[in-house]
């Protein structure tokens, strides 16, 4: 038996892996490949594959197609009422509706005819649009007419209101109640004393009724401009009680005007997906799109910003109806005075204005270059034909206003009539549209009011209108709530995708929104899909979470809290925490209590002090005070005047239903079935106001259900922990909880998700309580795994995992803009709570620097004040940062935190006298005197520095870092998805493996230390030119995936023999001694010490059987090795048929279009089977699905023969194309000469398909070597890895500091010898790319016969091999060189337009690389096809 194990370094885009001996040697292997050869290889690559991808846009994108199939269905339902009496006057009205937009020819013969809607004797469409030029013409006519009305008018103004009902904002009530708006404005008061002020509300919010009242006058007020009302808004919400800058936002949000969320919601954390400060307007069309994500992200806050949204869609609607009884009166009023205005404004133009200015503001769209005009005719059309790029700030009214006063401005300036117009368009009421953004603040109810009087008026006439006034009523103001989900009517169906529950008897019955509660479960079924949507706990995966507002998660919450809590470096005895629960938290029954509010607690209950200066607190999981309340607790109390084991389960109860239910009906029905004798009807309505939102991570089972081995629970044990605990004093947290106790330990491992045989081993995958992106990344090592496990016959003795911690490619522009937003907070929090410690010119300084927060010392500077942290009347100077250091605060040989926590930014000199020892050890006479303490903790307490930095820089000595849980956490990988990988493993196995889980960080501390360079005199590094190629480079090749999966298998085997107790128990004692005398050793170093879990690492220790120098020395030579092996994993796309956006038939894209419609079931004629695209447009290019590889001839006729030419060319096989080939309604091979002959004048023959199926990133060879993967049928990447080689590893180093150096570190490079080894890497890459890159030689020889790099400075120089190195990079990623080169294009090397030629090599890889298999076409002489 040989024994062999595995290294795997695991990411969400791919599994590194590696194949060692007992001695960490690399396996050879006989690689099988190219049919039957074989190769020896090193035993080590790459799987590479796409990342997965969220479901939040399909969740999106699934309820707008349930919102318009409902749509479809209310006027389906709307024209079987209706039928009987539009039938017998116009058989073929339907039909003419229904086939609109078909042109003439494709129309069935019913549907022809000379007009659309009414084709009477006397009466047509052009009659009607006389008497009717909008709907609400017509609706007024038919609100005004208490005759007998034409079916058809009667059927057109209830399918506009049907089609377009409002929003539901107020659903249920009348619209008297919307009106009164005051309510809104309590509402909203009592959810920013909740969520935002956190403190405690009272019912008693009239002493504000006056000043809402106010604002609303100032909404109503339609001829004030909304920026002149802004400012009294913002005064009187001032008066009300919010800040300025608060004030400010929400008279923004109630106007229409874009506003901060994060500042609404109290929230400064909250980014968009660029990682600007997310941001919101109600105004803005698109706002509907993201009213759901903003609802998923904000949470229970998110109520107020729904309260806000109905105060902004009053105000719109009062300016939509002004006096008006009616919608439709309104409308018309909007639509005369248009009239008036229009015709004003050309009588303006006649005057003032040529002919051709005339025509070309009110009948021309494009200008002679083609492009839209601003100007009326665009207006009128539509929002999209309005993108002027030099008003990109205004919307499309604004920009018309400010296209008419460039034409009449100076001309008319003196005209009484120019200047009324003026005069509205600052009211922005100049040429109102009737269908504009703003209606979709127009409530239901106001269809409501119209649709009623309709059909009591005509159902005078119309029995069918009479008999069914209540379902037409019922079908407008009813709708299918979200948590009914799909409509599936086979109660007993897939319950995975539809979990609706019909009531017993109306199982066979269809839903609809106006019977959805006569016919479901509402109750039920929405408890059903709360609990679907609900996670589950962490430990027991099969009990659901608490809400996050249950008594007892809060309860948990708070002792969690408690346990951190330090007053003057000493814990909290547990006699002081229930003391401070019972005084502070329950009998105070505050909401939130802050740091000011506890410190007084402490001084009136005459606390121990240390000092007389006052309590230093820490601990706190906010920033200033405790982040944890029991405010269900409180406000319970406060309804019920008690809470205790009387009531909890009744509480909960009802807080679990007010979590899951929206609807307070479906909650009231819950308490009144279970709780209606213990509840008067004034305690019930004010439980009925309270706002419950959101989900902890724990179940109560696992909090306060299962017992240790003292036979308490995690709460019991939190709240009185016993001997076990004496080591934390008494005050463990959760973890330390569940290290410890060896019951609750065993139980939450015999919980775990396994893998026992009964399920597929996807299936258990993708229940694991992670993301999808990690999902991926798991299913993927467990492919990679097997296949090695089938190649070498037997399993491995072990299997070393790292779990990579993956980039997010937009984390460095979120962490920018969040650090400045950081930064500015809290060096104003710092003017406000400590004047004498703020800076103003740091506070000015940070506008200069904000692009740079992204370099370390930077953001140090602004989050010390300025100051060097360790001797804060030393001042530092950002325009001399080479005069400035970073220091680990606890040394990096105790740590290898390298987190900003651990960081501080110090002048040079008191860097090198630091050393390596912790601060008090180096500078004791920094305790002395409070003056350095104080400032660390002004830095705290305005949110600089965190609670744990400050707790970094006050250790006394090194006892206090090496505690049990800081031991644990250096040698221990503690995430839960690594864990749970290597249980998985185990489980597949049978436990015949051993896995050992290897923490990232280790690797990346072995890499820092092998890399590690000192200074010159000069202050220039001195290259380690020993081991350039540890230096990581993920932009240069993918080989760092196999070797971090060599360095966790050898740290993993390093760790097995220097720390042999780690696979059992851990001897912290042991391992403090070791720690301690490793610390007094290298404490005196000023150098760089090896991590010192790592500290032997480096070393030759016989008896532990560990050589490191052989093992480094080892590892040099293969990290130069060309040998990964690299599978990139192949994809067919199954997902959605064609892009959303549809096209006009105009369409210059040049890409084929996808019919709109197409299928047996088309209205119109017979033979209709498609939308023409060239008549209707369609959609954009058809998602490809796979390609599939033809041979053909082309013919061409001359004057005495045929000649034929003879080809290779891929396919695109559309996704829906592709179902349909699988579901056989389409043959491959008919649609492949389809649309071959389409593209060649149907001049082709002879097609062959010789492969009929070609995935995306299939690897292709060309004819002269090149190797690409395909990624459409006409264009392909690059695929070949790009490899330095053993003699040039030093531009390994160059490459590590062009992508990584910050702008600092460059200052201690040489800049001739920069400028040298830049022009070196330059030439390398120019001849590499000639020699091995055949597809991209072209580009390297003009790039070379450019002759510019030369020219450039030593800053362009490395941005430019920044770019150019992306040419041999094996991805979609292009060089921008033009803007350092005239001559040079950007995106340079793009494949596109590229053709298959007379020969080409299909290559097939395994998911390891192990197996290969190659098959080459080659077009003959004879024009056939040799395959091989």
């Amino acid at each position: 038996m040989y024994n062999y194990n595995i290294g795997l370094d695991i990411g969400t885009g791919s599994v590194g892996w590696c194949l060692t001996d007992e001695n960490g040697n690399l396996l050879k292997v006989n690689r099988k490949g190219n049919n039957g050869k074989t190769y020896r290889n090193s035993a080590w690559g790459v799987r590479l594959f796409e990342s997965a991808d969220t479901a939040a846009d399909c969740r999106i994108k699934r309820s707008t197609r349930r919102r318009y199939n409902r749509r479809r269905t209310r006027i389906i339902e709307l024209r079987k009422i209706m039928s009987d009496m539009i039938m017998p006057i116009d058989p073929n009205f339907y039909a003419r509706l229904d086939e609109a937009f078909l042109w003439n020819e494709d129309k069935s013969d019913k549907a022809k005819a000379p007009f659309l809607l009414f084709n009477d004797n006397g009466y047509d469409d052009v009659k009607y649009y006389t008497d009717y030029p909008t709907i609400y013409h017509l609706r007024k006519h038919l609100l005004e007419t208490e005759g007998r009305a034409d079916a058809r008018l009667i059927y057109l103004a209830l399918h506009h209101m049907m089609k377009y009902r409002g929003h539901f904002l107020f659903e249920g009530q009348s619209f008297e109640a919307i009106d009164n708006i005051e309510d809104t404005f309590i509402e909203l008061e009592h959810l920013v004393n909740v969520y935002v002020k956190e403190k405690e509300d009272t019912d008693n919010n009239s002493k504000n009724n006056a000043l809402y009242q106010t604002i609303k006058n100032y909404l109503a007020d339609n001829k004030v401009k909304n920026k002149d009302k802004k400012e009294d808004i913002t005064d009187t919400f001032i008066k009300a009680g919010y800040d300025n800058k608060y004030s400010k936002e929400l008279a923004a949000a109630v106007l229409g005007y874009e506003f901060n969320v994060g500042i609404i919601v109290n929230d400064n954390n909250l980014t968009d997906e660029n990682g600007k400060a997310l941001k919101a307007k109600f105004a803005d069309a698109k706002y509907e799109e993201q009213e759901e994500k903003l609802s998923d992200t904000l949470g229970e806050k998110y109520y107020i910003v729904e309260t806000l949204k109905k105060i902004y869609s009053w105000k719109v609607l009062h300016s939509i109806l002004g006096d008006s009884k009616y919608l439709s009166y309104a409308m018309v009023d909007k639509y005369k005075k248009h009239g008036e205005q229009l015709t004003a404004l050309k009588d303006l133009f006649h005057k003032y204005t040529s002919q051709n200015e005339y025509n070309d503001f009110f009948h021309h769209e494009k200008d002679e270059d083609g492009k839209y005009i601003v100007n009326y005719v665009n207006y009128i059309k539509g929002i999209k034909r309005l993108s002027n790029e030099t008003n990109k700030k205004y919307n499309t009214k604004q920009q018309l206003y400010e296209s008419i006063k460039e034409k009449l401005g100076e001309r008319a300036a003196d005209d009484e009539v120019y200047k009324k117009i003026l005069v509205e368009m600052e009211q922005e009421t100049f040429l109102e549209k009737i269908n504009n953004v703003d209606n979709s603040a127009i409530p239901y109810q106001l269809n409501l009011m119209e649709m009623d009087k309709i059909l009591t008026q005509q159902g005078v006439y119309y029995k069918e209108l009479r008999g069914n006034k209540e379902l037409l009523l019922k079908m407008l103001s009813s709708k299918i709530p979200y948590y009914v989900g799909p409509l599936n009517n086979n109660s007993n169906g897939n319950r995975n995708f539809a979990w609706m529950t019909k009531k017993a008897g109306k199982e066979n019955e269809k839903v609809y929104p106006w019977n959805v509660k006569d016919v479901v479960d509402i109750d039920v079924t929405a408890e059903d899909f709360i609990t679907r949507m609900t996670n589950y706990c962490t430990y027991l995966p099969d009990e659901k979470v608490l809400p996050k507002e249950s008594l007892l998660y809060q309860k948990y919450m708070l002792l969690e809290e408690l346990s951190q809590i330090r007053i003057d470096g000493k814990k909290l005895s547990k006699e002081d925490r229930k003391v401070i629960i019972n005084d502070l938290f329950i009998g105070k029954g505050r909401i939130k209590v802050s740091d000011k509010d506890f410190k007084e607690y402490l001084n009136k209950i005459n606390y121990v002090k240390i000092n007389d200066k006052g309590y230093d607190v820490t601990g706190y999981q906010s920033d200033d005070g405790f982040a944890c309340a029991l405010s269900s607790y409180n406000k319970f109390r406060r309804i019920l005047g008690y809470v205790d084991e009387r009531n909890e389960k009744m509480i909960e109860d009802i807080i679990y239903w007010l979590t899951v239910f929206d609807d307070k009906d479906i909650v009231k029905r819950k308490i009144n079935k279970q709780y209606a004798d213990r509840l008067n009807d004034e305690q019930l309505k004010k439980i009925l106001k309270l706002k419950f939102k959101g989900w902890g991570r724990y179940s109560a089972k696992l909090l306060n259900g299962i017992k240790g081995d003292m036979g308490t629970t995690i709460i019991e044990m939190l709240e009185d922990a016993d001997e076990r605990f004496e080591y934390c004093d008494y005050c463990p947290n959760f973890m330390q909880i569940i290290n410890k106790d060896e019951k609750i330990k065993q139980i939450i491992d015999d919980n775990r998700p396994r893998y026992d045989g009964t399920k597929d081993l996807l299936d258990v995958i993708q229940d694991m309580h992670t993301s999808p992106a990690n999902k991926r990344g798991i299913w993927q090592t467990m492919k990679v795994i097997e296949e090695i496990i089938e190649y070498m016959g037997e399993k491995p003795q072990q299997i070393y995992i790292e779990f990579a911690r993956e980039d997010d490619p937009k984390a460095k522009n979120k962490r920018t803009d969040s650090r400045k937003r950081a930064i500015d907070k809290a060096l104003k929090k710092l003017k406000e709570d400590v004047v004498d410690e703020y800076n103003e010119n740091v506070y000015k300084e940070l506008k200069q620097y904000e692009k740079r927060l992204d370099e370390e010392k930077v953001y140090l500077y602004f989050m010390q004040n300025g100051k060097d942290l360790y001797f804060p009347d030393k001042e530092l100077n950002l325009d001399e940062l080479e005069k400035l250091e970073i220091d680990h605060i606890i040394p990096y040989s105790l740590s290898d935190d390298d987190s900003l926590d651990n960081k501080a930014l110090v002048l040079k000199g008191n860097n090198q006298n630091k050393g390596n020892k912790i601060v008090k050890e180096a500078f004791p006479q920094l305790f002395s005197n409070s003056g350095t303490v104080n400032y660390w903790k002004n830095l705290k307490k305005a949110g600089l520095i965190s609670e744990k930095k400050f707790n970094n820089l006050q250790k006394n000595n090194v006892d206090d870092i090496l505690t049990k849980g800081f031991i644990n956490r250096q040698l221990v990988e503690t995430r839960q998805i690594v864990k749970s990988v290597a249980n998985l493993i185990l489980d597949y196995y049978n436990e015949q493996i051993d896995v050992i889980e290897v923490k990232s960080s280790l690797s990346t501390s072995v890499r820092k230390m092998l890399t590690y360079e000192k200074k010159d005199n000069n202050g220039f590094w001195e290259e380690n030119k020993d081991n350039c190629m540890f230096y990581k480079n993920r932009d240069m090749n993918d080989y760092h995936h196999a070797h971090d999966a060599y360095l966790a298998n050898i740290i993993g085997m390093y760790i097995q023999k220097n720390y042999p107790h780690l696979q059992k128990e851990l001897n912290y004692s042991q391992y403090r001694r070791v720690w301690r005398k490793y610390y007094e050793n290298t404490k005196n170093n000023n150098g760089v010490n090896w991590f010192a879990t790592l500290g032997k690492f480096s070393s030759n220790n016989e008896e532990a059987d560990w050589y490191g120098q052989d093992i480094i020395a080892y590892m040099r030579k293969i990290f130069c090795y060309r040998d990964v092996l690299i599978s990139k994993k192949v994809e067919e796309n199954t997902g959605a048929f064609y892009s959303e956006t549809k096209y006009p038939r105009e369409d210059k894209a040049g890409s084929k279009l996808v019919p709109l419609k197409q299928g047996d079931n088309m209205r119109g004629a017979n033979n209709l089977k498609e939308l023409d695209t060239r008549k209707y447009g369609g959609y954009k290019g058809g998602e490809k699905a796979y390609f599939v590889l033809v041979r053909y001839c082309t013919e061409k006729a001359l004057k005495k023969k045929v000649k034929k030419e003879y080809h290779m060319e891929f396919v695109e096989i559309p996704v829906y194309i592709a179902r349909g080939i699988k579901n056989k309604n389409i043959n491959l091979y008919d649609y492949v000469c389809d649309t071959l002959n389409e593209a060649n004048k149907n001049s082709v023959a002879d097609v062959e398909i010789l492969r009929n199926k070609v995935p995306k990133y299939q690897m292709i060879i060309g004819e002269n070597g090149e190797e690409y993967y395909l990624v459409s049928a006409t264009e392909v990447i690059n695929s070949k890895q790009f490899v330095l080689g053993g003699s040039n590893q030093q531009y390994n180093r160059l490459l590590n500091y062009i992508k990584y150096g910050k702008n600092d570190k460059w200052q201690y490079i040489q800049t001739e010898l920069l400028d040298e080894q830049l022009i070196g890497l330059y030439n390398l890459l120019i001849a590499k790319i000639k020699d091995e890159y055949k597809g991209f030689s072209k580009e390297a020889v003009r790039i070379q016969e450019n002759n510019s790099f030369d020219k450039l400075d030593v800053k362009d120089k490395k941005e430019f091999i920044a770019e150019m190195i992306k040419l041999v990079q094996p991805d979609s990623d292009y060089p921008y060189l033009g803007k350092y080169a005239t001559g040079l294009s950007n995106r340079m090397g793009r494949k596109t337009g590229e053709k298959v030629g007379k020969k080409i090599t299909l290559v097939d890889k395994s998911v390891t690389g192990l197996y290969e298999r190659r098959t080459t076409f080659e077009l003959e002489d004879d024009s056939s096809t040799k395959s091989r």
